[in-house]
């Protein structure tokens, strides 16, 4: 989990685009979160006013979910306004 705070200077949505554009690229994003192969995993982050970007591929029932969820300043930019820092949760799971 620490390289994923070394991380976060990339872009959430960039990330969730990379994620679900298709198999081979979302191994990829598991090779660059130094992750094992065989490790599903998916991740988020939660603004304080409820706004989300998340990722999730379907868990199995009966597999055993580990997660972790960290306080995080993040720079949030919505659409035509200038950036600002804001305080979210990033959350990783993986299974």
């Amino acid at each position: 989990m620490s390289q994923i705070k070394e991380q976060l200077s990339l872009r959430v949505s960039d990330l969730k685009n990379i994620y679900e554009s298709g198999t081979a690229e979302y191994e990829k994003l598991g090779e660059y979160f130094n992750l094992p192969k065989r490790i599903s995993f998916g991740f988020g982050i939660i603004f304080d006013d409820g706004d989300k970007i998340e990722t999730l591929k379907d868990i199995p029932a009966g597999i055993d979910v580990f997660s972790e969820k960290k306080r995080v300043e993040t720079l949030r930019i919505k659409s035509g306004k200038e950036g600002k820092v804001e305080f979210s949760e990033f959350i990783v799971k993986i299974w």
